[in-house]
């Protein structure tokens, strides 16, 4: 790399690849995800070689997609085996192909590994993403824990890693992906599919996965030497230490040791959602400083409001940029479809400067409080982390503060002349035009005459959540007209329900808590959508 930050796109062998193409695939389309990257600002690509239990590539470790397919049901994914089958007929090796791409373009590369491994009923009809081994041993998978109440989110199916064969049997993965291919190493992705251990076997192997996790980089380093290549491993994982060590990784002892190189700190939670407060990243950061473990920011494009949505192009510059205040040395992008796929100039656009804390810090953005289902069905937080909103509000009680998290110096950039708006933004559900609300921006009362209130509780046009029946009230507040103005680091905002219509029955809901920045180019310039409609200016 040229530059102290680094850019990991994690793109995909699968979605992008050969789930979209009628076979037979040939070379440009199989390495499509790897040219569309180029001149980005992308760094590293990290490359998904398969599911969790075969392999999109011509393995001789492990399984291959559909190397055992009868009949199946699912033909996306017998495409996909499809696809494998005839590219590797036609001599070639999908990995090698798209590796040898990879550093012809410039790009260090590393495969990516997701870990989960599950029992299957070995039956006629199929999904085609079927592994003989895991068929075969019904008596490595964890089981129903009904003495955990937390396993309930679990699957029983899954394999344990407190059993040898199955460690085994990832490690002659991860030899061959870094030992027989010119990779640059590995990431092994330790996020999804945790926990790896049945909830009883926490306390007693925990250090069996650690020492896996050893064994994966003694193997780097095996390869490394071998090839006279750097093989890094790279570890994709909650960003809090103690939530990881409760589903039995050890995340601490693998910094202090430096078994890896670089740590893809990711939202403490698996809901898929972002994380803008970077407080677990900073942990990470101050664990790995004195091993020099580099810990990259996770970027997650997926929010939600009444549904899922794409994260917009400054929520993404305030994960990164908050990111940066707390240490990370660059970011990482996950699952990446902003507005789906191919993707689209904006969504390109995007990736530009994520690699410079120094140009973001001028760049809009869209700060925002983590937001998450917080229903009785949903996984409580996965890593012991729920989420801060939403959050119901109690009549005549003190609301619950929410950490808003500002990377940027407002009040800086407005003294320089460059700071065009900044807006905070609350969005209230099942709340009517009788109530009222106290709002307090670091215990500073903002008075009712400085909000603007805008009625979405019913409305025929489209919308969020794709419903005319939304039932919510959005509150605004200009803060640079009206102040006061947050500050750098964590800021707190509350809102205390005064009085609420007793016939209305739902529950009054603080929902969303949002800060919208934007700036000038320069010293009081006009910004294109405050002047470019105007015909004076033609």
């Amino acid at each position: 790399m040229s530059r102290d930050n680094e850019v990991i796109f994690y793109t995909d062998g699968r979605h992008t690849s050969v789930y979209i193409y009628e076979p037979p695939m040939d070379p440009r389309l199989y390495t499509g995800p790897i040219d569309e990257l180029v001149d980005l600002g992308i760094d590293t690509i990290s490359y998904a070689v398969g599911d969790c239990r075969v392999l999109l590539y011509d393995t001789r470790a492990g399984e291959r997609w559909g190397h055992n397919v009868r009949k199946t049901h699912h033909l996306i994914w017998y495409r996909a085996g499809r696809n494998l089958e005839r590219f590797i007929a036609d001599g070639h090796d999908p990995l090698r192909v798209v590796c040898d791409r990879a550093h012809a373009l410039g790009f260090t590369f590393v495969p990516s590994l997701l870990l989960g491994m599950q029992h299957q009923e070995r039956v006629e009809v199929t999904d085609c993403r079927c592994s003989d081994f895991c068929f075969d041993h019904p008596e490595y998978q964890v089981g129903p824990e009904p003495d955990f109440p937390e396993a309930r989110w679990d699957d029983p199916s899954r394999f344990s890693y407190a059993i040898e064969e199955v460690r085994k049997n990832r490690l002659a993965v991860i030899e061959e992906l870094v030992g027989a291919y010119p990779t640059d190493g590995i990431e092994l992705n330790l996020f999804d599919y945790a926990p790896f251990l049945a909830r009883r076997e926490i306390p007693a192997h925990t250090d069996t996965f650690t020492q896996f996790v050893r064994d994966a980089r003694a193997l780097c380093d095996r390869a490394a030497e071998e090839q006279g290549r750097p093989k890094r491993l790279i570890l994709r994982a909650s960003s809090s230490l103690s939530g990881a060590k409760r589903l039995g990784i050890d995340l601490e002892t693998m910094i202090r040791e430096r078994v890896a190189d670089t740590v893809l700190a990711m939202p403490p939670h698996k809901s898929g959602f972002p994380e803008p407060n970077p407080r677990g990243v900073a942990e990470l950061v101050e664990a790995g400083r004195e091993a020099g473990v580099r810990v990259v920011t996770g970027i997650q494009t997926t929010i939600r409001h009444d549904a899922y949505a794409s994260a917009t192009r400054e929520m993404q510059a305030a994960q990164a940029a908050n990111g940066y205040a707390a240490g990370a040395r660059g970011v990482f992008f996950a699952t990446y479809y902003p507005s789906g796929y191919p993707y689209s100039d904006s969504d390109l656009a995007n990736l530009r400067f994520m690699g410079h804390p120094d140009l973001l810090a001028h760049r809009d953005k869209y700060f925002f409080v983590r937001q998450g289902p917080n229903a009785p069905d949903d996984s409580p937080g996965d890593y012991g982390s729920p989420h801060p909103l939403p959050v119901e509000l109690a009549e005549g009680k003190r609301g619950t503060p929410q950490s808003l998290f500002v990377s940027d110096d407002l009040a800086a950039w407005h003294a320089k002349g460059e700071l065009a708006r900044c807006e905070l933004r609350l969005r209230l559900l099942n709340t009517v035009e009788t109530d009222t609300f106290e709002v307090y921006l670091n215990d500073r009362r903002i008075p009712r005459e400085h909000q603007e209130w805008v009625d979405w509780t019913y409305a025929i046009r489209p919308m969020l959540g794709n419903t005319p029946m939304a039932q919510y009230y959005w509150i605004t507040v200009d803060l640079m007209r009206l102040g006061p103005l947050p500050g750098v680091g964590e800021n707190s905002v509350r809102v205390d329900l005064k009085t609420h219509d007793p016939r209305a029955v739902p529950p009054v809901m603080l929902h969303d808590v949002e800060l919208v920045v934007q700036y000038r180019d320069h010293r009081h310039a006009p910004r294109r959508d405050e002047w470019w409609q105007d015909p004076r200016q033609r």
